[in-house]
């Protein structure tokens, strides 16, 4: 390198300076190439068609999902999972004939993964203490939430006995929830896949309701808005007091429940997802390949 005295330095070669400007144009090309590659490469068309592909979900959304109980393809969703559980319970062992009835499978599978925070709000404790009643203790009760964070509590539960609540923006702890529950395991390891196991068998028996409901009874629920139960008993774990917000978001998300939109029924709206996904990258895929062969001579494609 010459230094010119003005701040400047150059090479001492032409060489070395062509050599310094080919990696700094294959620099600036990558790094070109890279901002190409992000950018969305659709034209008018492709917007076109992917805002009909949304508009077409849009018609069967409103003709066949509607809302829950009054929906048609949530009817047929509703007896995926009822057929489901019915296959879980004859793996299980439930040997009801051929025609046998989505309760009956579901009260063999209450019954054989039993476990102790099932308050149901119905003349038992958790009506007085927590609020309960049938329509909302599969969302108040943290066990029942389908989360990594539910699994925590329902293990929890299983091997103190108690049951977690969330209500009111509160986690409230029910101890010796249940005197008749004994967790099967000669060792921690075992106890450990046991609590798994019932979690897992009691959360398949009320994905459909439970064995006592009426019509198409309330599930477990989803995901999507159980999370708003763990950010409150995290919280309070912390000792950290939920905001207003916390609650509004809590409330919100528990009248949504209880209007049905459980995890069923939010399978039900995720096919509309699905159908508009597939549809915009099928007319995707259908121009491009369309455009391939009529830009491309024969012997070369």
């Amino acid at each position: 390198m010459v230094d010119t005295g003005t701040g400047f330095n150059f090479s001492s070669s032409i060489e070395s300076e062509l050599t310094k400007y080919h990696f700094e144009l294959d620099e600036l090309n990558e790094t070109t190439d890279s901002f190409n590659i992000i950018q969305p490469d659709c034209d008018r068309l492709d917007y076109g068609l992917a805002i009909s592909a949304g508009a077409l979900c849009g018609i069967i959304d409103i003709f066949l999902v509607g809302k829950p109980e009054k929906s048609p393809l949530g009817d047929i969703t509703d007896k995926w999972f009822e057929n489901r559980t019915k296959d879980f319970a004859k793996l299980s062992g439930w040997n009801d004939g051929k025609n046998g009835s989505t309760s009956s499978a579901i009260r063999f599978l209450e019954t054989k993964f039993k476990i102790p925070y099932d308050q149901r709000g119905a003349g038992d404790a958790g009506q007085f203490i927590f609020g309960l009643n049938p329509t909302n203790h599969h969302f108040k009760s943290l066990a029942h939430n389908p989360t990594l964070l539910g699994l925590f509590f329902s293990i929890l539960d299983q091997f103190t006995n108690q049951s977690h609540f969330v209500t009111e923006n509160e986690l409230i702890v029910l101890q010796r929830a249940d005197d008749g529950f004994e967790l099967r395991g000669a060792d921690v390891i075992s106890k450990l896949f046991s609590a798994f196991v019932n979690w897992f068998g009691h959360i398949i028996s009320d994905i459909s309701g439970s064995s006592t409901s009426k019509g198409r009874g309330m599930g477990i629920p989803s995901p999507l808005w159980s999370w708003t139960n763990d950010i409150i008993a995290i919280k309070r774990k912390l000792s950290i007091k939920p905001s207003e917000f916390d609650k509004f978001v809590n409330d919100l998300s528990l009248k949504i429940f209880n209007q049905g939109y459980d995890i069923r029924f939010q399978a039900t709206q995720t096919i509309l997802v699905m159908i508009n996904e597939l549809v915009t990258r099928l007319f995707y895929s259908v121009r491009r390949l369309v455009k391939y062969f009529a830009d491309t001579e024969k012997k070369t494609a």
